[in-house]
């Protein structure tokens, strides 16, 4: 019940602190006022909600459901750090080319590779077989998230430009906690089916949230003309 009314309370004390004025706020209200910012913060939400749900979910499914310890189950993140790597040393590039729509490319790329991740999970494949599909998962990570602040902020009015990198910044904090809370619903709701019905339970949710990512950024507004 604590929990209830701890949210209860935050709510209002927030909403009381809005409503009385300030002489230099550290968010000028004004900013959710630019439509960049406020697709830009449901972006990187949604982006940061799938992320720590994915590491943790499939943590536990590498060491509980395949029996890895903790050493070989790092091993296994490996081809996703390379993916991420190579595709963020690309995303500027392509994101001064394509957009907005480097971010929306990383995120059906997250969708595609974790619905084949899903695919061999459910047909118990062998862990080396996942390498490929977790580097393209890896690059799709990169090419999403690399982009997201340049591209928000070259899209927001310069005097809003600190206000939104920190905005930013809170909503990756909260996304990853509130990701979290719902994978572990998610997760344990199912955990009764075995660890592996769990995780693949938990790959929807994530297939969700990635899908999410491609539709929101569509909001974003074009970017600014060149002075």
């Amino acid at each position: 019940m604590w929990t209830w009314v701890s949210f209860a309370l935050a709510a209002a004390l927030l909403l009381a602190y809005a409503q009385r004025r300030h002489d230099a706020p550290l968010i000028d209200l004004a900013l959710f006022r630019e439509r960049a910012v406020t697709a830009g913060l449901l972006t990187n939400l949604a982006f940061s909600m799938g992320m720590a749900a994915y590491f943790l979910i499939f943590t536990m499914y590498s060491q509980e459901g395949r029996g890895l310890d903790a050493l070989q189950a790092g091993l296994v993140f490996t081809p996703i750090g390379a993916g991420y790597l190579a595709a963020s040393l690309l995303a500027p590039r392509l994101a001064g080319r394509f957009g907005r729509q480097v971010i929306a490319i990383g995120g059906l790329t997250r969708a595609v590779s974790l619905a084949v991740l899903l695919a061999a999970v459910a047909g118990n494949a062998p862990i080396g077989w996942l390498v490929p599909v977790l580097a393209v998962d890896g690059a799709g990570m990169g090419l999403a998230l690399a982009p997201i602040t340049a591209t928000v902020l070259s899209r927001v009015a310069p005097r809003h430009a600190g206000s939104a990198a920190g905005a930013l910044t809170t909503a990756q904090q909260v996304g990853g906690a509130l990701g979290i809370g719902i994978i572990g619903i998610v997760f344990y709701n199912a955990l009764s089916g075995g660890v592996a019905v769990a995780f693949q339970h938990g790959l929807v949710y994530l297939i969700v949230v990635t899908l999410a990512i491609a539709a929101l950024v569509q909001w974003l507004p074009r970017a600014r003309a060149a002075a």
